[in-house]
C-alpha cells in the first residue's frame, strides 16, 4: 500500500467517524413521497422496517457480478439499466450509514476490489470501486422518517467503459 493510498484511507475513516457522530441517523429530504405516518416505531435487528418502502423484491441479476458483496440484509427493489452495460441497483438495507460503509471497508477488499474517492455526510456515504475488469459507485442514504434502514444503489460497469 503506498503513503497516499493510507492517508486517503485514514482520511476516510475518521470522514465516516466524524460523519456518525455528528448524527449518523439524522433524517434526509430524500422524497416527498415519504411520511412521517409510513414509518416504523421498530423492528428487530437485520430485519427491514416496513417504513423502509421496500414493497418490490427481485432476485440479483444474472448479469451483476455475483462476487459484489451486498450488506447483510440488503432487499433489492429494482435494477436499471445504462448505456454501456452498466447496472444499477437499488437496494434498502436494515442498517445505518456507518455499518453500510464500514461493511464495504472491509467486504470490497475481500472480494477483489479496490475503493477509493469515498466521503461521507450525515445521511449519506458513497465511494468508487474496481478491480481489473469492472469499475463502479456505491451510495448508501438515509430515508426521511425511518431510522434503522438505508437505501443503497451500486453501480457497476466495464473498466474500460
Amino acid at each position: 500500500m503506498t503513503e497516499s493510498s493510507s492517508w486517503h484511507r485514514t482520511l476516510r475513516r475518521a470522514a465516516l467517524l466524524v460523519a456518525c457522530v455528528t448524527g449518523c441517523a439524522a433524517p434526509s429530504a430524500r422524497s416527498a413521497a415519504e411520511s412521517p405516518a409510513a414509518a416504523s416505531k421498530s423492528s428487530a435487528p437485520g430485519t427491514l422496517p416496513g417504513c423502509a418502502g421496500a414493497s418490490t423484491r427481485i432476485e440479483r441479476p444474472a448479469d451483476f457480478p455475483a462476487r459484489f458483496p451486498l450488506p447483510p440484509g440488503a432487499v433489492i427493489a429494482s435494477e436499471e439499466r445504462r448505456s454501456g452495460g452498466r447496472i444499477i441497483l437499488h437496494t434498502f438495507v436494515p442498517s445505518g450509514i456507518r455499518d453500510v460503509a464500514v461493511f464495504f471497508d472491509k467486504a470490497l477488499p475481500e472480494a477483489g476490489y479496490r475503493q477509493s474517492g469515498g466521503e461521507s455526510e450525515s445521511d449519506e456515504a458513497e465511494a468508487n470501486f474496481e478491480d481489473s475488469s469492472l469499475k463502479g459507485r456505491w451510495r448508501a442514504r438515509s430515508i426521511d422518517q425511518c431510522p434503522g434502514a438505508v437505501s443503497l444503489d451500486v453501480l457497476v460497469g466495464t473498466a474500460g467503459g
